[in-house]
């Protein structure tokens, strides 16, 4: 995924959730929102951001492991 359209989903998944008839509805279906329509929201995508996007979810990804990692190994 490229900086922009993480950018441009995570604006599409903002988007949804804020608006007033989607409140009730899950954090899935936002998620299938921004997935099918990100491109809608590229105008206003910021490559930096989204590349901290992306940088964020590697060091979360980085975490889990490491995590996963401590659990396996006895102490």
């Amino acid at each position: 995924m490229t900086p922009l359209q993480m950018s441009a989903q995570f604006a599409a998944y903002v988007w949804f959730r804020n608006q007033e008839g989607n409140a009730d509805k899950s954090r899935e279906e936002a998620h299938r929102f921004a997935r099918t329509h990100w491109e809608r929201f590229l105008p206003g995508a910021h490559e930096g951001f989204g590349r901290l996007l992306l940088r964020l979810a590697a060091e979360k990804d980085r975490r889990r492991r490491d995590r996963r990692r401590a659990e396996v190994v006895p102490a």
